[in-house]
């Protein structure tokens, strides 16, 4: 059975616990991260000074699938950001680079592959004083100011 006819089988959260961890990987492999632990939902990735999750959700009808960063306090001060505005931020692409809709399991093994590229992308970013500015310009938001 494919990908896409397993993904039907299974909710969104379970087609993140199972194929998440192999998207993810670089962050345990290349960045220092332990995990993944499997949260409510989605994944969770930690080190000393960042918390990962990803994860879907669905309310009101509406279903989608984020991932935010976390600074532990005392690294760079007790900071949340979702990766779409840290990615805009880095002015590594547009908004659009990383979704977050997420109508159906078949979209959530897109979404994973996509957030992973994203993250890759942000986390040589997030290293020394730079990252200060960037969760501060990101903190609560979807579009940095």
């Amino acid at each position: 059975m494919d990908d896409l006819a397993m993904a039907r089988r299974r909710g969104s959260h379970e087609v993140l616990w199972d194929d998440g961890p192999e998207a993810f990987s670089f962050l345990v492999d290349s960045w220092r991260f332990e995990g993944p632990e499997l949260v409510a939902e989605g994944l969770e990735y930690r080190r000393a000074d960042l918390v990962v999750t990803v994860r879907t959700w669905t309310w009101n009808g509406e279903a989608g699938f984020t991932t935010s960063l976390r600074c532990v306090p005392g690294s760079v001060g007790a900071s949340y950001a979702s990766l779409d505005c840290l990615y805009v931020a880095c002015r590594l692409g547009p908004l659009q680079d990383v979704p977050t809709g997420a109508s159906a399991s078949r979209v959530v093994i897109k979404r994973i592959k996509q957030h992973a590229v994203a993250l890759g992308a942000v986390l040589p970013h997030l290293e020394g004083a730079q990252a200060v500015d960037l969760f501060r310009r990101c903190q609560g938001r979807q579009i940095p100011r």
